[in-house]
Order: C-alpha cells, then sequence, then structure tokens
C-alpha cells in the first residue's frame, strides 16, 4: 500500500471518528432519534470507506499487473 493510499484510509478513520463524536455532542434531539442518526451516518460512512477501499485496491492491482507486464518484457517472458 502506498503512502498516499495509507493516509487516505487514515484519513477517512479519523474522519468518521471526530465527525461521530462532534455530532454526539452537538445532537438537539432524543436518544432514539439519536441512534437512528447514528446508525444511518455509519452506514453511510462505512459504505464510504468500503467504495475508497476497493478503488485503492484496484488502483493497486493495475500497478501491480503493469509491473508484472514490464518485468514479463524485460525478462522475454512476455
Amino acid at each position: 500500500m502506498s503512502d498516499r493510499m495509507a493516509s487516505a484510509l487514515v484519513g477517512l478513520l479519523v474522519g468518521v471518528v471526530v465527525g461521530a463524536v462532534v455530532m454526539l455532542f452537538l445532537a438537539p434531539m432524543s436518544g432514539k432519534e439519536l441512534q437512528v442518526r447514528v446508525r444511518k451516518e455509519a452506514e453511510a460512512d462505512w459504505q464510504k470507506g468500503r467504495a475508497e477501499y476497493y478503488k485503492s485496491m484496484n488502483e493497486v492491482q493495475k500497478a501491480f499487473d503493469g509491473l508484472k507486464g514490464q518485468i514479463a518484457s524485460l525478462t522475454g517472458r512476455a
């Protein structure tokens, strides 16, 4: 995993945690309403995280495949 992808993933996770904590302190609603809201927000953030993860994994796979192709061409195994 490159430094850029690791930084993006760490930033995403920190943002999710900070956002959840701020939301808890600023919530002008009842406990039940807050639970529903937190659940929805957590699900949305989870989906965003999954999408970012799969996007990053796809980029890594493309880079790996390109590197394999370059190695094959250099070694004459194309």
